[in-house]
């Protein structure tokens, strides 16, 4: 079957605009007017911090072209009921699109229609498009009830199932990822030599930083190179995410059909990641937040919104607000007797755009033994402005 380009002059515009739901600029895009065109799937990039969908459709003289569009993380399209395989590579869709402003073969993704009426979307008001192709539906005859097909072979789950223990030269900072397509890389200790792995200066002027967040570690650095500053492990303050994978204390998986569950050495920290769920529309932020989970064959992806702001991503304290989005994706390696996580932060808060970081474990026979933090919480340090006092009740108690 032939599909056709419905040229930009010839199209119907929008009279709404979806608004942009990824966390860089969508300035690229004229969110003025809806474009909508037909073409086959050539391919489906199910991963974050975008989803990308590219298509294959004629021009006017019959050449074939390539057709891109950027969509929203997979956490946020799984809120409206998509999945690695809502598209498939030879699918014919019509695909709805806020072109992009020069012109080139792309734009940002709104919604597709499959041949068979099945319709997917995101955006602001999705939902309601979603209700309104449901109303539809409904009032068209139903269609007659497939055969039913053979139940499909369950695909084996990776076992995570253990202890881990972090390793590296200096395994209380990220690594920086072995995909070059996974940069900017996390932020770097600028101190050499012996004192390496003992007074952490990070690199102030990286441009994924936006200025306060900049200013706060030039400042905590100057002072690090006085004093060394503590951080939230330090006096038993939860570490948050992703900084929490830092700890360099052992750590145990538990895996059941629908959870994770993640347990840390350090001060008995616990974090439950819900499978093949949705993030609830309130989330009450948290120092660990709201994780869910699902598996891509070898891989074990987390995804967490909703993190208090007062931890730090990493080992240099850098800062972030509420509107922290952090992406794991855990996988072993070296047959089995490593795990390797790799993720993707994104804070238009704190962050100038995604950065990416990673971090590896060695296979441990356990058990996690108990450390009660609380059992010996000093104040070493107040760090910059006093990031961490520890309370104090100055009055008399008789």
């Amino acid at each position: 079957m032939n599909f056709r380009v419905l040229g930009l002059a010839g199209v119907s515009v929008s009279l709404f605009a979806v608004p942009a739901i990824a966390h860089h600029s969508f300035a690229m895009f004229d969110n003025s007017r809806t474009v909508h065109m037909e073409g086959t799937v050539t391919d489906f990039e199910w991963i974050n911090p975008h989803v990308w969908l590219h298509i294959s459709a004629p021009d006017e003289s019959g050449t074939e072209q390539t057709w891109s569009f950027e969509a929203g993380s997979t956490g946020q399209l799984q809120q409206t009921n998509w999945t690695p395989e809502s598209v498939a590579v030879g699918d014919t869709l019509d695909v709805g699109f806020h072109p992009l402003k020069d012109g080139s073969n792309g734009g940002q993704l709104l919604d597709v229609t499959k041949e068979d009426g099945t319709y997917l979307c995101q955006g602001g008001d999705c939902r309601e498009r979603l209700e309104q192709q449901a109303s539809l539906q409904t009032t068209a005859p139903a269609p007659a009830a497939p055969a039913p097909a053979a139940p499909a072979e369950a695909k084996p789950i990776p076992d995570f199932v253990g202890y881990w223990q972090r390793r590296g030269e200096f395994p209380s900072t990220w690594e920086i990822p072995e995909d070059p397509a996974h940069r900017p890389g996390p932020l770097v200790n600028t101190t050499e030599g012996p004192e390496r792995g003992l007074i952490w200066v990070a690199d102030h002027t990286n441009p994924i930083l936006l200025p306060w967040n900049a200013e706060y570690l030039r400042a905590r650095g100057e002072q690090e190179l006085v004093e060394v500053n503590t951080v939230a492990h330090n006096i038993c303050w939860p570490s948050g995410v992703p900084q929490v994978a830092n700890l360099r204390e052992p750590v145990q998986f538990l895996q059941s059909e629908d959870q994770v569950t993640i347990i840390y050495q350090r001060d008995h920290t616990v974090r439950h990641v819900y499978l093949n769920q949705k993030h609830p529309e309130n989330v009450t932020p948290s120092y660990y937040g709201h994780s869910i989970g699902h598996y891509e064959g070898d891989t074990l992806v987390i995804d967490t919104i909703g993190l208090k702001e007062g931890t730090g991503v990493d080992r240099f304290n850098t800062q972030h607000t509420e509107q922290l989005h952090v992406v794991e994706r855990y996988r072993l390696i070296e047959d089995g007797t490593a795990m390797r996580v790799n993720f993707v932060v994104e804070d238009p808060g704190a962050f100038t755009g995604p950065w990416y970081g990673q971090a590896t474990y060695r296979s441990e026979t356990g058990p996690i033994g108990e450390v009660v933090c609380a059992e010996n919480n000093r104040d070493v340090t107040n760090g910059v402005d006093g990031e961490y006092p520890i309370p104090r009740d100055e009055t008399p108690d008789f």
